[in-house]
Formats: structure tokens, sequence, C-alpha cells
């Protein structure tokens, strides 16, 4: 599981928002309904067919993309493996083989069920960046992220109290992060299966105090869960359009082991393991419980947005302003560097599976949550050019606006949607948290200079900001690393690579 910060990147979309890829078994001229890919699915037991795809997805080469991903791509066995466990039955007998699954693989590539215009195909497009992009790079950042905003970001907020992470997740933090590394290490150096005895068995407590065979329970059952469970969590969740069926709701994001109560528990796809300890992921598991979380996540993603505003190394950072005797508030933070105000608005709001699908719920969305920043950005932008008490200092500067969401929301600069939202009388940037830490690594000159660039040229808008900013400075490595998150990424980093180099082939079932 290696990984390199500030690595170069070039994304790859495949499927109906991009090339159709020929194969000799099946050409693409011929149209694939949903349905024909169901059935050749449903002719395998679930038992059988989901761990030849969990051995599939464990061999495939790990973010940045191959060739093979073409046919047999890591999105693929994921949707495969939720498509068999879902209508699935193991009345079925015809034995799964490598002719099988390429038909199998080959259907999925070219199924579709129906396909948008307008807005619609718009917002499709975003969906398949949202189920690729994330293939594609290294989940240590996220990893890294997680213990920064949750565990490492001071807040100011009475009203939030002090967390015992134990009570959601059974353990600390940091021994969630430890465990679910070892889990999905184990399971992929093991074909994507993984023996319950093997923490004892192999004595991972003697890696780290913190893998005792009672800790790792205890996470493992919550990631884990049988067929008629999934089932279940799978017809109870919110449901998507009828061509969008690929980006539908998947319980392995949030329960990655399946247990068919014949042995091993199966991991169709191990790095959804190691997404348990992602912010969203996180997020679900505290449920109802912590009623203040999300109010607590906005808190944290402001603090942590200006601690990276101070790592930028602007003139001078401040935080919201308030005026009208103290009932009204500015942006969150006000970066100044040379002639430029950085007017910067955080949104921490989680996005639904309708918006992460590209589903009509995304531009309702945008008009909340992207619309209410831009609004609030024109408005400091007003009190200034109006020297309201307390925006004088900003008197003449020339304003940028920057909206800092906590994941990313890939449509946000998207012209196509971005002229139905309230101007923020401003140019102005929609970036999450990871492309925040980009823009910060940049030094604050090199950072305005390069939010010009992207929001001056409609083609950089249609990209995914990440790749906008590589394509827009050659100052990524040069200036080294983003120091926030590269100490947290190398604790995360060699963690990692103990567990790794530890595990590496002891988990034989």
């Amino acid at each position: 599981m290696e990984a390199q910060l500030s690595k170069p990147k070039q994304w790859h979309v495949t499927g109906q928002a991009a090339e159709r890829f020929s194969t000799p078994s099946l050409a693409d001229k011929r149209r694939v309904r949903l349905g024909e890919f169901r059935q050749a699915v449903r002719q395998h037991a679930p038992s059988e067919l989901v761990p030849a795809i969990a051995r599939i997805s464990s061999g495939l080469r790990e973010y940045e993309f191959d060739l093979e991903w073409r046919l047999r791509s890591p999105w693929a066995t994921a949707v495969v493996a939720r498509e068999s466990l879902i209508y699935g039955t193991e009345h079925r007998a015809k034995p799964v083989t490598d002719r099988s699954l390429r038909r199998i693989f080959n259907l999925f590539n070219l199924a579709e069920n129906g396909v948008p215009d307008g807005d619609d195909l718009h917002l499709m497009i975003s969906g398949f960046v949202y189920e690729q992009a994330a293939y594609q790079d290294t989940p240590l950042y996220d990893l890294a992220r997680t213990l920064l905003l949750l565990r490492d970001t001071e807040i100011v907020a009475p009203e939030i109290p002090q967390r015992d992470w134990t009570e959601i997740l059974g353990v600390d933090l940091d021994e969630w992060l430890m465990i679910v590394f070892a889990l999905a290490t184990a399971a992929k150096n093991n074909s994507g299966q993984l023996d319950r005895t093997a923490p004892s068995r192999d004595n991972w407590q003697d890696i780290d105090h913190r893998l005792d065979p009672e800790r790792v329970d205890i996470v493992l059952r919550q990631l884990t869960v049988d067929v008629d469970t999934f089932r279940m969590k799978t017809a109870s969740a919110p449901s998507t359009a009828d061509h969008l069926w690929r980006f539908s709701f998947n319980q392995l994001k949030s329960t990655p082991f399946i247990d068919f109560s014949q042995g091993a528990l199966v991991a169709p796809q191990y790095l959804f393991v190691l997404q348990a300890m992602m912010i969203e992921n996180i997020f679900y598991r505290v449920g109802r419980k912590w009623k203040l979380f999300p109010e607590e996540l906005g808190y944290r993603v402001e603090a942590y947005t200006g601690r990276q505003l101070r790592h930028a190394r602007f003139s001078s950072v401040t935080p919201e302003i308030t005026y009208d005797s103290g009932s009204k508030k500015s942006v969150d933070w006000l970066a100044v560097i040379t002639d430029t105000v950085l007017l910067v608005e955080c949104k921490s709001a989680k996005l639904s599976l309708d918006v992460r699908a590209g589903g009509p719920g995304a531009l309702p969305f945008l008009e909340d949550r992207i619309g209410k920043a831009r609004n609030q950005i024109a408005k400091t932008k007003g009190l200034i050019e109006d020297s309201k008490p307390g925006f004088e200092d900003f008197k003449g500067l020339l304003p940028l606006g920057l909206i800092v969401t906590a994941e990313p929301v890939h449509i946000a600069n998207e012209s196509v949607f971005t002229a139905r939202l309230p101007s923020a009388e401003c140019p102005t940037l929609v970036v999450s948290l990871k492309e925040l830490e980009l823009l910060c690594q940049l030094g604050a000159e090199e950072m305005i200079r390069t939010i010009r660039a992207i929001v001056g040229d409609p083609d950089f808008t249609t990209l995914t900001v990440e790749h906008a900013i590589r394509q827009n400075t050659d100052r990524l490595n040069a200036n080294g690393h983003n120091k926030i998150i590269e100490k947290a990424f190398d604790a995360t980093l060699k963690l990692g690579q103990k567990v790794e180099a530890n595990l590496s082939g002891v988990d034989r079932t």
C-alpha cells in the first residue's frame, strides 16, 4: 500500500461518460440493458461469485490508473459484488469461470438504463467522478485528515461536549485507524478474505498493543454483515434515478466484510475497509447519538481552514467579523496578501447519495449550500466597499472568493450550474479540504495566482479542482509538501508500513 504526496495526477474516467471499450467477446455497438447485466450476475451463487470478485479486487493495481481497469476496474468489482448480494441466490449452480467473469465485467462496462440529456447528463458525469476518483489516489490522505479534524483541531464551542469515541466506535480514534488498516492489509494479502481467528492466531498484538483480539473483534463486528442484513439495509436506503443505477447505495461502503457463514469473511472491495476511517463514514456511524456532531464538524472544518491559511503565510488571517451589534457575521476568514483579500466561507454539510450520484437533488444542494456561501462572500465584499466598522482595513484590496467544503462537490464550479446561483460579486472557487491543502502548500502568492487562473478559464472549471490546480502550477513538488497534512500523513504511513510489513502473508485460511 505505497503512497506518495503531491504526486502528479492524470485523472481517468471510464464508462458512459467517457469512451466505450470494445472487447473480442462483446461488441460495444450493441446496446446492453441493465437487466442483461444483472441476469449474468444472477447465474452464480453469491457465495461463489463474491469471493471471486474479492480475489480480483485484491489483485488490482492501487491508486493509479491501469490498463487492466478498462475491463476489471475497482469500482466495477464493488458494483458486481453489490448486485450479486442483492439479486443473487444460492440455488444457482453455474460455476464461476474466467470466461463468465469476463462476460460480467464486459456487460457492466456497457450496461445502461437510459442515457439522459441536458442537465441530467452533466450531473451524471459528476457521478462517474465520485465513483472513480477515490480509487486513483491513496486513502491515507483521508485517514490522516480524519485524525487532524476530529482529534487534533482545537475548537472554541462551549456547547460541544468532550467526545469519547468509544461511545461510537467501541475503541478510540487512533485504535480504530490501526485496526482498520490491519484488517484491510490482512484481507488484501489473503485474496480478499479474512479468518476471524487471525488476530489471536497470528499474534497481532505483538505488532502493536492496540491490535489485541478483543479490540479487533469490536471493530470487525461493526464492519461485517450477513447477506440477509445486507439486503435489508439496501432496501431501506434512499433510491436513485434508474439511469444512475451503478451509483446507487452500496452497503459495502459501511460494512465491507460479508459473512456467508462458511468460514472466512469476504471483502469484495478491500479498500472499503480503509475507507471506514474517512470523515463521511465516521459521520454515518455517529448517527443520531451525537445530535450536535454536524455543528461540531462545521466548527472543525472552519478551524482547520484557518490553520491551513496561516500555513500558507498570508500577511494576515482574520476570523469572521461581527457587525450590527454582533447580530451578523462576515465570511469565516479574511486572508490578505499584497493587493488581494481572500474571502473564505466554509461549508461542512454531508453530501447525500443523490448529490454524489449526480441525481436531481444535486441542484437544490448547490442552490442551498453553495448559493448561501456565495451570498455571504458578496455581502462581505459589500461591507468592505462601504467601509463598515471592522472592515476598513480591507478597503481597496481586490476581493477573491473561496468556498471550502468538507467533501468534494465536483460540479460546484461548472458554469452550467453556477449560472443559476447568486453572484458572489467576485471570482470565486469551491474547493474541498484536500484541495485547500494543495493550494495552501503553494504559499499565499502562488495560491492566489492559481485560483485566479482556474476561475478565469472555463476549461478548468470542468475539471476536478485538484486536476485544475496541477494543470496551473509546477510549484507543488518544488515547494515540498503541505506540512500540516504531511506530519499526520507520515504518522499514518509509518503506522501502515509497520502493519503491512508484519501482516504480509500471515493470514492463511
